[in-house]
């Protein structure tokens, strides 16, 4: 079936919104696995485990009287949440895309766009709150029963992020999470004092922390994230995790330009309406391996 008019014009904006959206789209770097759904799915199935009791350890091959522990698993649904913005183009200038082929004018949809990933980056961040209250879907910041570190460690002070981050290593190394490299998204004035953090002699603190980031040769490296939707003084250390141990993205839907008319008024009379449309959740396995840090 050949493409609709609306199917070429939104072709011809996705190619020119999606790749400077890729380059805002900060949050989504701290999802090392993402999971991209089939056409049209928007949820997903996954089981919740119960940690098991310690292992043990003996001088003999273990007999049949050993103690097991029984699988615990919780089934879940997971549905992705839609972001989403409207925006109209002018008849004339889509009569003229469609009678001439001249190119839409991309002010709309790169302003919706522009609000599509503004609103992304929040709810990874923080969360959704469907009244304005209570956080209905929660962010990584959000997520329950994580781990975190409280001491006061200013970064207006040089070596303190780096006393910070080695307090924040250990309580996730106290929570078994190893084998990874780490994130560390920060606040907006953090990020920025940190990166002009400089001692009397020239040395930056910056490239400290971002080799104690990276402790495990041979895996994703991480990196410092700058987070504006982070309440100042506030970050949180995340692990690279490429495999989706500890976390993961579900994208039901990447970044999507539509076009339509209203069906009530006709095509020939109704105006153009365009939509950017995205789905996606995050999804954390193991709270303890996000460490919130606060005092900075």
């Amino acid at each position: 079936m050949a493409d609709t008019v609306y199917q070429k014009a939104a072709r011809q904006v996705d190619a020119q919104l999606v790749p400077p959206l890729r380059s805002m789209l900060m949050a989504r770097r701290l999802f090392a696995k993402q999971i991209v759904l089939p056409a049209g799915k928007y949820e997903i199935d996954w089981k919740k485990v119960t940690e098991m009791s310690a292992g043990n350890i003996s001088y003999g091959m273990p007999q049949g009287d050993l103690e097991r522990d029984m699988v615990k698993l919780t089934g879940e649904q997971l549905k992705t949440a839609f972001i989403f913005k409207g925006f109209m183009v002018e008849k004339q200038e889509w009569n003229a895309f469609r009678s001439d082929g001249i190119s839409l004018d991309m002010t709309g949809a790169e302003s919706a766009g522009q609000v599509v990933a503004d609103r992304e980056e929040a709810f990874l961040t923080l969360g959704w709150k469907r009244d304005g209250t209570l956080y209905e879907i929660k962010g990584l910041y959000n997520t329950p029963a994580c781990s975190t570190e409280a001491t006061s460690e200013v970064f207006s002070t040089f070596g303190n992020a780096v006393k910070k981050l080695m307090l924040a290593r250990t309580v996730l190394k106290a929570a078994k999470v190893f084998g990874v490299n780490f994130n560390w998204a920060l606040a907006t004035g953090n990020y920025e004092e940190l990166l002009g953090s400089m001692s009397s002699t020239g040395l930056n603190e910056v490239d400290t922390v971002r080799k104690m980031l990276n402790p495990v040769a041979g895996m994703p490296t991480g990196d410092i994230i700058d987070c504006p939707n982070l309440t100042a003084d506030t970050g949180m250390l995340v692990p690279v995790d490429p495999t989706g141990r500890f976390l993961d993205l579900v994208i039901g839907q990447n970044p999507r330009t539509y076009f339509g008319y209203d069906s009530k008024l006709g095509e020939e009379a109704s105006p153009i309406y365009g939509h950017v449309i995205e789905a996606l959740v995050p999804r954390v396995k193991q709270p303890k391996a996000i460490c919130t840090t606060t005092g900075l």
